[in-house]
């Protein structure tokens, strides 16, 4: 039962977001709102692999292979790299889409920017752990 619990809350939204993702990249001509801006089509290509990124990167952090969980943020945007050419490439196939190479750019954009901000967060945290060990009174 432990197995299945820790498959739901770590690998299954990330399953399920790849998923999400497939299903909309198979459909025609998708009418997106017009936001006022350029390139706005890119920007959610980054936000919709930026949560793929989030949900990969917890999914392999859980993993009970070292290796994995050491090379976690590297394997979350070789991963989703890989996953994101793969949907252009299936998007070729789908009458009325096309694949594009800016989109491929733009989603793994969207995944290193969510490596990038874990990246940060782990140094913060060992700045503040190392802070806090030089601060207090140890002897010598």
């Amino acid at each position: 039962m432990k197995n299945f619990k820790n498959f739901f809350w770590f690998q299954f939204p990330a399953i399920a977001w790849a998923i999400a993702i497939f299903v909309q990249s198979s459909l025609s001509y998708i009418q997106t709102p017009d936001l006022g801006f350029d390139f706005q089509d890119k920007l959610a290509h980054a936000a919709e692999y930026a949560i793929l990124g989030v949900f990969l990167r917890r999914a392999l952090v859980f993993q009970n292979n070292e290796f994995i969980q050491k090379y976690a943020n590297q394997l979350t945007v070789a991963l989703g790299g890989l996953y994101a050419v793969s949907d252009e490439i299936h998007q070729s196939f789908v009458p009325g889409r096309n694949a594009d190479i800016g989109d491929v750019i733009a989603d793994v954009t969207g995944i290193f920017l969510v490596v990038a901000f874990y990246f940060c967060l782990k140094q913060i945290n060992k700045w503040r752990r190392r802070k806090s060990f030089l601060s207090t009174d140890h002897p010598v």
